[in-house]
């Protein structure tokens, strides 16, 4: 029962400095100044709605980077 920016705060709190969470919102909102305003908040990146598949599995790529050995 919480919002995404309530989400957002506690997964940053819960961060205290050490492995950093990518979060990316989904949005229906084309505003860029609302949409500016979630990376403000902690949120790392948006996908605005509707999106396709090459948008999401590039953002996904974007932040999520393979492990090196």
């Amino acid at each position: 029962d919480m919002s995404g920016i309530e989400v957002t705060n506690e997964l940053r709190r819960r961060e205290n400095n050490k492995r950093h969470v990518p979060l990316i919102a989904l949005t229906a909102d084309s505003s860029l100044s609302d949409n500016e305003k979630l990376l403000t908040m902690g949120i790392d990146d948006y996908l605005i709605k509707p999106y396709t598949i090459e948008q999401l599995d590039n953002m996904i790529k974007k932040w999520i980077k393979e492990p090196t050995n």
